[in-house]
């Protein structure tokens, strides 16, 4: 195990209890607003890394996500190992990513891809398993890149919302929360989606 980035389950397995949890809330996503991906930002996923990544699972969501101090972890099913940890296979673990919490109040940081919706398979692409003695249970940590290596194997429609109404670029949630990327255009939904397939193409698999 690669003991890596773990800071931040660590201070919330102890200080979970001892902060707001806005999460506790009926619906509270419908007050959070999420950040859309704007044409430009290059998805950073390169051929060099896919080649050599440690763990590529395909998983089945729970739809389950445990939210701690900092950090978010979403709990899924590994349905099939591609690459990595082969006895992960038929049992539950955790997805974590180091930039994936709640910030400033009513926003979420998702790094532009919809949290995993239950009885929905996705391939997922991890670097690590997080070696935690506070936590009982097993986790994985997906790479920290612009858009992270998670996507969903079902052909998803994406709403595109205009960001002009909000200049800081984070819209409600509840506007695209059937997505799988926030996109703020056409062409920036374009660039994700190709990334996604190109990826889906490398290790065989169809959606």
């Amino acid at each position: 195990m690669v003991i890596i980035g773990i800071t931040a389950i660590v201070t919330g397995a102890a200080f979970r209890k001892s902060y707001s949890d806005i999460t506790q809330m009926t619906d509270y996503m419908d007050s959070i607003y999420v950040c859309e991906y704007q044409e430009g930002i290059a998805p950073d996923m390169t051929d060099d890394y896919i080649d050599r990544a440690a763990y590529v699972f395909i998983v089945e969501a729970y739809g389950y996500t445990q939210y701690m101090y900092q950090s978010i972890c979403q709990k899924v099913n590994v349905v099939q190992v591609i690459t990595g940890d082969k006895e992960s296979e038929g049992k539950d673990i955790f997805i974590y990513k180091g930039s994936w919490k709640l910030s400033n109040g009513n926003k979420r940081e998702m790094s532009f891809v919809n949290e995993l919706k239950k009885g929905e398979k996705y391939l997922i692409i991890a670097e690590s398993k997080l070696d935690i003695t506070a936590e009982n249970k097993d986790i994985y940590s997906v790479p920290d890149m612009v858009v992270p290596p998670v996507f969903c194997l079902k052909k998803t429609k994406n709403v595109i919302v205009d960001i002009t109404e909000w200049p800081d670029g984070y819209v409600p949630y509840k506007l695209v929360s059937d997505n799988e990327f926030f996109a703020a255009s056409e062409r920036a939904l374009e660039q994700l989606t190709r990334t996604k397939n190109k990826i889906l193409q490398y290790y065989g698999v169809e959606y």
